[in-house]
């Protein structure tokens, strides 16, 4: 088979790898994707939606690869796509062994933390859960343990107090194609200069569960405000009024701590917490479309008693 255009195969799946792979596309870099297989979405899974990065390989007309195994069958496709270096961006899966020893050059991994700090398959949410006030992007060639890599570059980039997981999310992965474009052209010249990981400095992030996002309201809520903003949109934060789940889609923390459990305000719910309270201002009834809080109290304020 005679060699593809472009150097590098592609490995992501979330909203987050497109701006890197539209750059890389864009300087000509991309030979092939790989994917996640297209997902059901909807009641009863009817509709099958593909990921947003095989929409923008697609359209640019790229070989895609959307192996729901990561066996010989995979290593035997990418071979025909090769011999090519790897970049993973956020591609949702552990990549084994057999499988990044394809790779030309050793693989390359965007990770979305300042590594050694929060390794693992949530750090976004991680950051916002701990409170951070700074975060990053770190280039690192994977090895065979998660995140471990040696380190090729980093960037760092302050958090907002009203960041959430989505807002954080969209601003890393924006701020990523020019960081890559700039390390990975320097990585297959051979230019790249790299260190070890600190690994006694090593921190943590965990897959999140839908079950995560249950609130306590014997927490803090400074706590709790941490888990609305790294949860939302996904699985989203919510208390149980009235048999009913409702959602909490915006909030902000107070130092108070009123007599009641609920209390009407101007600015919406004051929820009585461990510690403090969380002035609640959008909410999400089970069943119904996302409002204001005190639409909410104008329609279903029994709930609350």
């Amino acid at each position: 088979m005679a060699k593809k255009a472009g150097t590098i195969i592609f490995w992501g799946t979330p909203l987050f790898s497109v701006p890197s792979l539209k750059a890389l596309l864009d300087a000509g870099l991309v030979r092939a994707v790989v994917t996640q297989p297209d997902k059901p979405q909807g009641r009863g899974h009817a509709t099958i939606l593909p990921s947003p990065v095989k929409e923008v390989a697609l359209a640019s007309g790229l070989p895609v690869l959307q192996p729901e195994r990561l066996d010989d069958a995979l290593v035997a496709a990418l071979r025909e796509h090769g011999p090519s270096p790897f970049l993973i961006v956020a591609y949702g899966k552990i990549i084994p062994r057999a499988v990044l020893d394809q790779s030309e050059l050793p693989a390359l991994n965007l990770h979305p933390s300042l590594l050694p700090d929060l390794r693992g398959p949530s750090p976004i949410q991680t950051a916002l859960l701990r409170g951070y006030t700074q975060t990053g992007l770190s280039i690192i060639q994977l090895d065979e343990e998660m995140d471990h890599g040696p380190i090729i570059a980093q960037k760092k980039m302050s958090i907002a107090p009203d960041d959430t997981y989505a807002t954080l999310s969209e601003k890393l992965s924006f701020m990523a194609p020019q960081f890559l474009m700039k390390h990975v052209q320097r990585y297959l010249a051979g230019e790249s200069e790299m260190h070890a990981q600190d690994h006694t400095r090593a921190t943590f992030s965990k897959m999140i569960k839908a079950s995560d996002g249950a609130l306590d309201l014997s927490d803090n809520a400074e706590i709790l405000l941490r888990k609305i903003k790294a949860l939302n949109p996904w699985p989203g934060t919510w208390i149980t009024v009235g048999g009913k789940r409702l959602k909490i889609i915006a909030a902000s923390a107070s130092g108070g701590k009123p007599a009641k459990p609920y209390t009407k305000t101007p600015a919406g719910i004051l929820l009585r917490c461990g510690a403090g309270s969380l002035v609640v201002t959008r909410v999400q009834l089970e069943g119904k479309a996302p409002m204001s809080a005190l639409a909410f109290l104008n329609g279903h304020a029994a709930l609350l008693e």
